[in-house]
């Protein structure tokens, strides 16, 4: 994951479609086997409240960046974007999801994590849309002040992501994104209040990313064993 932080977080979901695992290297030929997951089995792809830990509670499925309407229309997109408020994944349209969501009373931060298992080339469309707002907002006004724009690492394993930080520079109000696919599942992070940027959602994100692969692979092993 100061006058913007009071707003929560959300969750994460994983799925892979069933391909045939002829000519690929161990690992990812067992991902690419693994059937579609049922909803009540997603939720053990996000982080876990011990995964997170940091002083955060599990909290309620909210819009972390909910009534933070910037004036630049690519910062507000953005914002859309990892609140799910634009991109129309929820509502049908062949998505699912399950999301995870934490809060932390002092200093006041909000951590929301979600993961949609999509169609083939949704997920890359999603992590474009937030790449290009996310270059056409170099920083967030906050309170007569600017919360400029910061790079995140991206997350180990992950190839197609996008994520960035705004803070005041002294460790104080901040906002992070990242957005994430791992095969056809998007997965977002999204995070607001001090102490959320920087290196602590680097953590964040890798840790997600990491724990969405292994559940992938886990399913995926899981098919080949069970194929006849």
């Amino acid at each position: 994951m100061a006058g913007i932080v009071r707003l929560a977080v959300a969750g994460a979901v994983a799925f892979v479609l069933v391909k045939s695992c002829a000519g690929r290297p161990a690992g990812e030929a067992e991902r690419a086997a693994a059937p579609p997951l049922a909803p009540a089995a997603m939720a053990r792809a996000v982080l876990s409240q011990a995964e997170v830990a940091g002083g955060f509670t599990p909290a309620e499925d909210r819009e972390v960046f909910a009534g933070l309407e910037p004036p630049d229309a690519q910062c507000a997109r953005l914002l859309r974007l990892a609140d799910l408020r634009e991109g129309g994944l929820r509502g049908g349209h062949g998505a699912r999801e399950a999301h995870a969501a934490f809060y932390r009373q002092s200093p006041p931060a909000s951590l929301a994590e979600h993961v949609f298992r999509l169609p083939p080339g949704r997920a890359s469309r999603f992590v474009a849309k937030a790449r290009a707002a996310m270059a056409g907002c170099p920083g967030i006004p906050n309170g007569g002040r600017v919360l400029e724009r910061s790079r995140l690492e991206r997350p180990p394993g992950a190839r197609d992501a996008v994520g960035a930080a705004f803070g005041d520079g002294k460790g104080g109000t901040a906002l992070s994104v990242v957005f994430v696919r791992s095969r056809n599942d998007l997965l977002i992070l999204a995070a607001s209040g001090a102490g959320t940027a920087g290196a602590p959602m680097e953590r964040l994100a890798a840790g997600a990313v990491g724990k969405l692969e292994a559940f992938q692979l886990d399913r995926a092993r899981k098919a080949v064993k069970a194929a006849p």
